[in-house]
């Protein structure tokens, strides 16, 4: 299975409700993310890539303030013979957080895939070559907002959550990067 560093707007349900297009194809609103990094096949990376890796995830979401910024158009990556409809999101920093977390990886040995440039974007629907785009609505200049950083592979997820966006009450427990279950 692939493991992927994203952005998730899952954080922000009603965003990504908002966002998530209808029809067969669509990407469902609580799959919409912003990869930051793809690892790519778990069996090509380290044995302890993992306890390498959630150390930095952790300490990104300790010290690093939510992204927030809105869906600047729509697009469609055509790379391979399913095409991907895509949101574009304009959101300051989102460059930097993708500089930082392959940084980080680097420092810390754990590999990535590197192929090509970083162009932000939020899979919204997964189609063939010859079908023509979702209709995306009012949805352009819509908010957005990322407040976790999540690690997903082979169906488990880590979120690892900005502390400004929990609320922790008197009595609290809080373990930071559990593994969390919807």
């Amino acid at each position: 299975a692939a493991a992927l560093i994203e952005r998730p707007l899952a954080a922000a349900r009603s965003e990504a409700a908002a966002l998530a297009l209808t029809g067969e194809r669509a990407v469902g609103a609580a799959e919409l993310h912003l990869t930051l990094a793809a690892l790519g096949d778990q069996a090509d990376l380290p044995s302890e890539w993992l306890q390498r890796l959630q150390p930095l995830l952790r300490d990104l979401s300790d010290h690093l303030p939510p992204l927030v910024g809105h869906v600047s158009g729509f697009g469609r990556f055509s790379a391979s013979e399913t095409h991907v409809q895509v949101a574009l999101p304009s959101v300051p920093g989102v460059a930097d957080m993708h500089h930082e977390v392959r940084e980080r990886m680097r420092w810390a040995g754990v590999p990535f895939k590197d192929g090509h440039g970083f162009q932000p974007h939020i899979s919204l629907a997964f189609l063939h070559s010859d079908e023509a785009d979702l209709p995306t609505g009012d949805r352009a200049g819509m908010a957005l907002s990322f407040g976790a950083i999540s690690l997903v592979f082979g169906g488990t997820r880590y979120d690892y959550l900005h502390m400004s966006n929990v609320q922790v009450n008197v009595g609290d427990d809080v373990t930071r990067g559990q593994r969390l279950t919807e």
